[in-house]
């Protein structure tokens, strides 16, 4: 972070410098270090050529924006026992963009009690900080910080962390939920010796992006800026990202140097562009809401139901859509039966694929092979005049079998059983009107 003045600095500062006393050695000692505080670092060194102290220092910012103070010249005034700085200037960044304040001025002494820094500088930017000496135990604990550096991905979600001039961290996370739209958080961060982490110095940021079909980008926006993170590396060596704002990274474990990207491909259900006014759907209700040819408040469900070809190219790194939820690909294996299982499997938090050859497709199994499900619509249908009600929920009678409105309403609400849901209930549509209604034994 040294920065030797510039040739004509140096003239015009020379004679004034060489009639100056020189501090003792005792006070280039006590000032000239590496100073840190929560989101700032401040270096200070004395050049014996010029006679005087220099000062460089960095606010950290949060994800894009920073400040950086720059002073040519610092004189050691015995009297207040203060470092008086002047020719000052603060480059301000701004996401890419960078606005120059010259003419600052500051002065930096020792607090009343302890041994912290006081930064005061001329825009009152600093007035908070009390900078803390970066000892050389602290300095070999962030040197093997620097381990965070590099790019880290775990499915769609990337994680890239560079070490700045001023020692803090810029981490930059990036989660494409399509090619179109990634999520996109920026956080300043500083290393932590004592829990081996680095943390947020200065609030993150959050913002969805959008791109154009050119993949050009298009907008930007700003969900929130004062979010507030930890990121650590587990005893497998992998990244953990602890979002404190909203939970973000929860269940998510980066691996160092992976990158998946937009290369990882969606997988939906075949059934997620299927029309709803007719076929056979798994549905819920309350049958109080049966009231003549309505019933009200009916969840219609579509099966999970995948492409033989999308299931046959999975990978790692792609992301499968169940029961209206996107689930990260970051394992994918084959069981004995011929089940592929996704991060672990149902059991283990993931999903079991299983091949239904009277479909042509995979489906999603969960406990007691149930087929998991996602709801479409929440309606009011109405019944058809010869509607069909055929219950077949207690496994040790025949099925019950009632037709037209009046018959069907009957023994819906005489039934013994009033649980109507989507693993024992279907609804059979046609242009929109139930035409039949049929309840099975669900073990």
């Amino acid at each position: 972070m040294k920065k030797l003045l510039c040739a004509l600095m140096a003239l015009m500062m020379l004679t004034a410098f060489a009639l100056a006393e020189a501090p003792s050695a005792e006070v280039i000692d006590r000032f000239s270090d590496t100073w840190v505080d929560a989101g700032a670092a401040m270096e200070i060194w004395y050049d014996a050529d010029d006679a005087a102290f220099h000062c460089t220092a960095v606010l950290g910012d949060g994800g894009d924006v920073s400040d950086k103070f720059e002073y040519a010249s610092c004189r050691y005034d015995a009297d207040s026992d203060t470092l008086i700085c002047e020719d000052g200037a603060r480059t301000h960044e701004d996401h890419g963009e960078s606005t120059v304040t010259d003419g600052l001025t500051a002065a930096v002494f020792f607090a009343d009690v302890g041994d912290r820094l006081i930064w005061n500088d001329s825009e009152g930017l600093a007035q908070d900080l009390r900078l803390r000496r970066l000892e050389d135990a602290e300095a070999t604990e962030y040197a093997k910080s620097l381990g965070f550096a590099g790019r880290w991905g775990c499915g769609r979600a990337t994680i890239d962390i560079t070490v700045q001039d001023d020692g803090t961290f810029k981490v930059f996370v990036s989660w494409a939920s399509s090619a179109a739209q990634s999520v996109e958080w920026g956080y300043a961060c500083a290393y932590d010796g004592d829990s081996k982490c680095l943390y947020t110095c200065m609030p993150g940021s959050k913002a969805v992006v959008t791109y154009a079909e050119d993949g050009d980008f298009d907008s930007a926006v700003t969900e929130y800026e004062d979010g507030e993170a930890r990121f650590r590396i587990d005893g497998d060596g992998m990244l953990i990202w602890e979002d404190a704002k909203e939970n973000a990274g929860e269940g998510m474990r980066f691996e160092r140097g992976i990158d998946f990207g937009a290369s990882g491909s969606e997988i939906r259900s075949m059934n997620d562009t299927v029309d709803m006014n007719d076929g056979e759907y798994p549905a819920s209700f309350d049958r109080a809401n049966l009231s003549g040819d309505a019933l009200g408040d009916v969840k219609l469900y579509t099966v999970d139901c995948y492409d033989i070809v999308d299931i046959d190219q999975m990978a790692v790194g792609d992301t499968i859509v169940v029961e209206g939820e996107s689930i990260r690909i970051e394992s994918l294996e084959e069981d004995e039966y011929g089940h592929k299982l996704v991060n672990g499997g149902y059991d283990a938090g993931g999903c079991t694929l299983s091949p239904f050859s009277e479909d042509n497709c995979w489906m999603c199994v969960e406990d007691d092979d149930f087929n998991t499900c996602t709801e479409r619509a929440e309606v009011t249908l109405t019944l058809s005049e010869n509607v069909v009600f055929t219950d077949g929920w207690d496994i040790e009678k025949d099925p019950v079998t009632a037709e037209g409105i009046e018959a069907v309403t009957a023994a819906i609400q005489g039934s013994e059983n009033d649980a109507f849901d989507s693993h024992n209930t279907t609804v059979r549509l046609e242009d929109g009107r139930v035409v039949e209604i049929i309840r099975r034994y669900v073990p």
